[in-house]
C-alpha cells in the first residue's frame, strides 16, 4: 500500500485516540498516513474545502478514511468524488449509517483491510446543479441525496428535477 489518507472530524468525541491508533498501525508497517489537520474551533463542515490538500495526496494513497458521522462520510466523498480513492467510514457519530466501521472494531478492520478481507461498494453519485432563467448558480457532485429547503425567507418557488435530462 503507497498511502492512507485520514479526514477526521476533529469535533467528534474520540477523534485523537482513533488517529493516533490508525497512524500507530500503519506505522508499523511503514505505510505512510496523510492527515487533515486540526483546524482548530472551526467545525469540519462548516470550512469552505477542509481537504483541498488532501486532494492533492490522491497519486499517493490506495484509501481515504474517514472518522466522524455520516455528515462527515457525505463531505469527504463529496470533495474527493473526482478521485478514485475508495473510503472507509469510521463511525464516531450517533447512528452511521454511512460507516462501515464502528470505532470498537477499528483494530480488526485495519487488519482486515491489510489482508485483502473488504470489497469495495461502488455508489452512484449525484450531479446537481441550481439554475435560475437558464444561467447555472451553482452546480455539486453528492451521495445519497439532495435537500432542498427554504433561505431566510419563506417563498413558494418552482422545481423541475430532472434524472439523466428526463423530467420526472
Amino acid at each position: 500500500m503507497r498511502g492512507v489518507g485520514l479526514i477526521p472530524n476533529w469535533q467528534k468525541k474520540h477523534t485523537d485516540q482513533a488517529v493516533d491508533k490508525i497512524i500507530s498501525y500503519f506505522e508499523t508497517l511503514a505505510i505512510p498516513v496523510y492527515v487533515v489537520p486540526d483546524r482548530g474551533q472551526e467545525t469540519f463542515l462548516s470550512l469552505p474545502s477542509p481537504i483541498t490538500e488532501f486532494q492533492t495526496w490522491g497519486d499517493k494513497l490506495d484509501i481515504a478514511i474517514v472518522l466522524g458521522g455520516d455528515g462527515t462520510i457525505l463531505r469527504a466523498v463529496r470533495e474527493l468524488c473526482a478521485t478514485s480513492i475508495p473510503v472507509l467510514g469510521i463511525n464516531l457519530g450517533r447512528k452511521g449509517f454511512l460507516a462501515e466501521v464502528e470505532l470498537q472494531d477499528l483494530q480488526p478492520s485495519l487488519e482486515n483491510l491489510m489482508a485483502g478481507n473488504y470489497k469495495i461498494a461502488r455508489r452512484m453519485m449525484l450531479h446537481c446543479q441550481v439554475k435560475r432563467k437558464g444561467k447555472r448558480l451553482v452546480q455539486f457532485d453528492c451521495l445519497n441525496d439532495v435537500v432542498v429547503s427554504r433561505g431566510p425567507f419563506s417563498r413558494i418557488i418552482r422545481l423541475d428535477a430532472l434524472v439523466n435530462n428526463i423530467f420526472i
